[in-house]
């Protein structure tokens, strides 16, 4: 079975400390995942899933937004 999950983000908060600190994928700055924050998926071209992490939901709502208007998606 092929691993369908991109962990490339899940892989950095690993590394070298206890609390992992990683940056907002609209913003940039730094979300510390020891505490809750959004997230948002997406699937890449070969159908992994991608996993964003936002520092806050106004990061993601914008994120989602932009999303949106750059691809041939629709919602129902």
């Amino acid at each position: 079975m092929t691993d369908r999950f991109d962990h490339t983000s899940r892989e950095s908060r690993e590394r070298g400390s206890d609390s992992a600190s990683i940056g907002c994928h609209c913003c940039g700055d730094p979300i510390d995942t020891d505490d809750w924050h959004p997230v948002a998926t997406r699937r890449d071209e070969d159908g992994r899933i991608q996993i964003h992490d936002f520092c806050c939901e106004d990061c993601r709502s914008a994120w989602v937004r932009e999303r949106d208007r750059n691809s041939d998606y629709t919602a129902d």
